[in-house]
């Protein structure tokens, strides 16, 4: 049961750290500063969440990681994300 609970923790935790990255890249297209961006990822991936902003060529690239909670957190396991977006014209 407890290990069933711990692989369903990291699903949800995948989701949200792939929902705060997609989120927080489109943040950062539409030329929010870096101090939104981060705050928009750890508002959907939780506060304890670190949001990475770069660039690569033409693209803003955002990538959330998160510890996972429970007995997968003992094991020293992150779920991660990676979201690119291509900035808006003009920003």
């Amino acid at each position: 049961m407890l290990a069933l609970l711990a692989v369903a923790g990291a699903g949800v935790a995948a989701v949200q750290v792939t929902d705060a990255a997609r989120a927080a890249a489109r943040a950062a297209a539409l030329g929010e500063d870096a101090a939104v961006v981060v705050a928009v990822g750890r508002q959907l991936a939780g506060d304890h969440a670190q949001v990475h902003l770069s660039t690569d060529a033409d693209l803003v690239v955002v990538t959330v990681t998160r510890r996972l909670p429970g007995p997968l957190g003992a094991a020293d396991l992150t779920a991660r994300a990676t979201a690119r977006a291509r900035p808006e014209p003009g920003r």
